[in-house]
């Protein structure tokens, strides 16, 4: 680096020495005006292989006055039965046990317990006897999509 001018020790006529060079003020500024400015959706665009937040229905997660979201159900029950519930008698793998939770959480009524954050036992031994029910299901990859109601048909008469 080279010095320029030497300092006077005078600071009014230091000051006016002090600062970028007028090549570096104009690629400063024209930095933050690209900073500024929007990016194109090609820009934006996932790149192959990074991943991609799904968007869609998806799994419930709760609502805002619930003390409780799925994820805290999720880890009450895996402590509440234990993971030898899991591996032993469903035979699942480690890696399944979450995955699993939230199949049966597709087709299961968890609203009380997630208002309240406090589940009962009859809420785990209702979640008991899903998992015996949908453990097939699941193992052969099968949907657990909850029951379409019924559209009742009016007439005019």
């Amino acid at each position: 680096m080279k010095i320029i001018r030497q300092p006077t020790g005078n600071l009014e006529s230091d000051v006016r020495n002090y600062g970028d060079t007028k090549p570096v003020a104009k690629l400063k500024a024209e930095t933050a005006t690209y900073i500024k400015a929007k990016s194109t959706r090609e820009v934006l665009a996932p790149k192959a292989g990074e991943f991609v937040q799904p968007v869609g229905p998806g799994i419930s997660v709760g609502g805002v006055k619930s003390q409780w979201d799925d994820i805290d159900f999720m880890k009450f029950i895996t402590k509440e039965l234990g993971e030898e519930f899991f591996v032993s008698d469903l035979k699942l793998n480690v890696t399944e046990i979450q995955p699993f939770i939230f199949y049966i959480f597709r087709n299961f009524d968890r609203k009380s317990a997630l208002f309240t954050g406090n589940p009962t036992s009859a809420d785990l031994s209702r979640f008991i006897t899903e998992s015996y029910k949908k453990l097939d299901s699941y193992r052969k990859n099968l949907p657990n999509d909850p029951p379409r109601k019924k559209k009742w048909i009016r007439f005019l008469r």
